[in-house]
């Protein structure tokens, strides 16, 4: 592959394949999406009921009644969206489904937009294939959790912090902070990401006077908009929180250090199939009595920490390193058979090859492409260092996808018509 175009390149026009992929990803996601079982359970009816209760002006709360306790299980950025869903169509979860549809599809068109202005109309249009297609995000699609909105924010934070200049966009840099200020209110891990967008910024070979301050305002910017989240909870519980559910996550990743563990995960599953009538409104009161659920978050996170105190060289360097390829490659699916697993397994590794060959025909201008690949490498290191969940990545997937496609581009029947894209007449 050749040297990506220069800065502020033309935008790229769909032609007649492209519209057909587009028309074809958003057929696909819709027929998901009216297809999809809307039983909810755990953090699914916490998201719900948030909602609602947002949708009706009663605040940030599971409560039905009056005096509506503050809720602080997860934060409200997810809930807000679902809430303005529930404004327009009505406290529907198939219509939560149905604008995620058109969501994951804006993603499809942003992806293949972006790709086919740094490598061309032929990685463009294979990077689309592949993101129409792409099992984990469609599946996405139908359920009430927030990984759908979280690829939009993501492509978008790639595609601004990609059209950083070498000097001055002050308003990009902005925009940035905004985009990492957003994906913190959806989850708080997404803090750190300012530090990695000065990381990618010097490795595109911006010198430090440059990057330093554009990192600092990118996340001077993150923290005064979740500050408020923060200062609300300091109010309402005595206590700067990010979220209400460290505790349990602490506990869950650390579960692998004792063998004699219970299944507690799985044993809860077993439950919701067993009480189909009543759980809702069960898992909703539990997450209406936010003292309480602070209360056994604590001895959550007791538990995790005692494991990580008994064996603090597996908790800091083994354990995290075991967790990195979880991360990429899903081997379970709750509630479902347990083919389905293994195939999705076997999908993560094909993929992870596919975007491997992707990087190899990449490999002269890796350091210019710091911004699409510092997300994925972000999120991997915060999520190891907590627990393991092959859908939390879904945000940093669009760049395998990119990678995917820069393979098949370069590697494909008629791979010598298309130019290398900024290449002109100066050769490679």
């Amino acid at each position: 592959m050749g040297p990506r175009p220069a800065e502020g390149g033309g935008c790229p026009r769909p032609g007649r394949a492209e519209a057909l992929l587009l028309g074809a990803a958003l057929a696909v996601r819709v027929l998901w999406a009216c297809l999809a079982p809307t039983d909810l359970w755990f953090d699914h009816v916490f998201n719900d009921a948030t909602a609602r209760s947002l949708a009706l002006g009663h605040g940030f709360t599971a409560s039905t009644a009056p005096p509506f306790d503050p809720a602080v299980f997860r934060t409200p950025g997810y809930p807000s969206f679902l809430a303005a869903v529930y404004l327009v169509a009505g406290p529907s979860v198939r219509a939560a489904f149905l604008a995620q549809a058109l969501l994951d599809t804006l993603s499809c068109w942003l992806l293949w937009r972006m790709a086919a202005r740094t490598l061309g109309p032929r990685t463009g249009l294979a990077t689309l294939a592949l993101a129409a297609s792409y099992p984990f995000t469609v599946h996405a699609v139908g359920t009430l959790s927030p990984e759908t909105p979280l690829v939009l924010l993501g492509l978008l934070l790639a595609a601004v912090v990609d059209s950083w200049p070498a000097a001055g966009g002050t308003a990009r840099v902005l925009a940035a902070g905004v985009l990492c200020g957003a994906l913190s209110w959806v989850k708080p891990v997404f803090l750190p990401l300012p530090l990695f967008l000065l990381l990618a910024d010097r490795l595109r070979g911006r010198p430090w006077r440059t990057a330093v301050p554009r990192g600092a305002a990118a996340g001077a910017v993150a923290l005064a908009l979740f500050a408020p989240w923060v200062l609300r909870n300091q109010r309402e519980f005595g206590r700067p929180l990010l979220s209400g559910e460290t505790g349990i996550v602490v506990s869950h990743g650390t579960r692998d250090f004792d063998p004699s563990a219970p299944g507690e995960i799985r044993a809860g599953f077993e439950i919701l199939r067993a009480e189909p009538a009543a759980r809702y409104e069960k898992e909703r009161a539990g997450y209406a009595d936010s003292r309480a659920l602070l209360a056994k978050d604590g001895e959550y996170l007791e538990d995790g920490l005692s494991r990580i105190r008994a064996r603090p060289a597996r908790a800091f360097l083994l354990d995290p390193l075991r967790r990195v390829p979880r991360l990429w490659i899903s081997s379970s699916h709750a509630l479902m058979p347990g083919w389905v697993g293994w195939a999705a397994a076997a999908a993560s590794v094909l993929y992870l090859l596919l975007g491997a060959a992707g990087l190899w025909a990449l490999r002269g201008s890796i350091r210019a492409f710091a911004a699409w690949w510092i997300l994925p490498v972000a999120l991997t290191l915060l999520y190891a260092a907590l627990h393991a969940e092959a859908r939390y990545t879904l945000p940093a997937r669009p760049t395998l996808l990119l990678l995917g496609g820069a393979a098949l581009a370069a590697w494909g029947p008629g791979r010598r018509e298309e130019k290398a894209p900024g290449s002109g007449d100066a050769g490679p």
